[in-house]
C-alpha cells in the first residue's frame, strides 16, 4: 500500500509541475489531466482497501 501511494504521488507531483509550468493555452489541458488523475487514484486506492478488507475477512474466518 505504501508502494502504492508513493506511486501516487510521483505520478500527481509530475503532472502539477507540467500544470504549473504550462502556458496559459494548455494550463486548462494540464488541470484537466490532475483531476482525471485524481479520479483515477482515488478509484484504485478503493480496490485497494476492498481487496485488503477481503484479505482479512478471510483470515479471521468470515467470507463474504
Amino acid at each position: 500500500m505504501r508502494r502504492l501511494m508513493e506511486r501516487q504521488d510521483a505520478e500527481l507531483r509530475r503532472l502539477t509541475d507540467a500544470m504549473n509550468q504550462a502556458p496559459p493555452d494548455k494550463k486548462l489541458d494540464r488541470a484537466c489531466a490532475v483531476i482525471n488523475k485524481l479520479v483515477e487514484q482515488r478509484r484504485e486506492m478503493h480496490a485497494e482497501m476492498e481487496n485488503m478488507h477481503q484479505k482479512m475477512m478471510h483470515q479471521m474466518g468470515e467470507t463474504q
